[in-house]
């Protein structure tokens, strides 16, 4: 959730959409506090996972800035935007993996609480 409102956020100032810029601005604040209950949660159990989140997001940052700094405008708004549709939709494909356990169980429990309050938060901006 940080790295895809890093994204799109990106892309709102390149493209000179501020409604995309802080509306996304805020699904980072959201992200954040997720990803901090979530490792604050997880932190014994998948701490190897923490770690590669953190190695993603902080990779997903460096090159956009890369590309917004050396690409034309044009150039890199139209990356940075492709890049947010894949980003997008990893996000909200990753709920997905407690699906079997959901099926299974019979219950939404599986599904985090935070996220999904975030989530939608976000997305009614």
């Amino acid at each position: 959730m940080i790295a895809n409102g890093f994204v799109w956020a990106l892309y709102g100032h390149l493209a000179h959409l501020p409604n995309v810029k802080y509306a996304n601005m805020v699904g980072i604040m959201l992200g954040s506090y997720y990803f901090k209950e979530w490792t604050a949660a997880a932190a014994a159990s998948v701490s190897g996972a923490i770690i590669y989140h953190k190695l993603a997001i902080t990779w997903i940052v460096l090159m956009n800035f890369f590309v917004a700094a050396r690409f034309p405008r044009k150039v890199a708004t139209e990356i940075v935007g492709k890049e947010g549709v894949f980003v997008f939709v990893l996000l909200f494909a990753s709920p997905l993996s407690a699906l079997k356990e959901v099926i299974a169980n019979k219950s939404a429990a599986a599904i985090p609480l935070p996220f999904t309050v975030a989530s939608t938060i976000n997305c009614s901006l």
